[in-house]
C-alpha cells in the first residue's frame, strides 16, 4: 500500500521530486569532486574526475525515477496529462 501511495505521490509531485532528485545527484558529485581536492588534484581535474565517477548522470536519474514509478505508469500519466 505505501508503494502505491508513494507513486501517488510521485506523479502529482513530479517537478518537484524531480528537482530534488537533481539536487541529491549533484550534492553527490560534489562530494565527490571534494574528495578528489583533498587528495591533491586540481579543480579541473577533480571536476573531470567526479563526472567520471559518477557516471552518466542522466541513467542516474532515469534509474532513481524508476525505484518511484514504473516507466509504463509514468507514459500513461503523460498521455492523460
Amino acid at each position: 500500500m505505501m508503494t502505491l501511495l508513494r507513486r501517488l505521490r510521485y506523479l502529482f509531485r513530479q517537478r518537484e521530486i524531480e528537482a530534488e532528485m537533481a539536487e541529491e545527484i549533484e550534492a553527490h558529485r560534489l562530494m565527490a569532486e571534494e574528495r578528489e581536492r583533498r587528495g591533491g588534484a586540481g579543480a579541473r581535474d577533480a571536476a573531470a574526475t567526479s563526472r567520471r565517477v559518477m557516471g552518466n548522470i542522466t541513467l542516474a536519474r532515469e534509474d532513481a525515477r524508476a525505484a518511484w514509478i514504473s516507466p509504463w505508469v509514468e507514459s500513461a500519466w503523460q498521455d492523460v496529462t
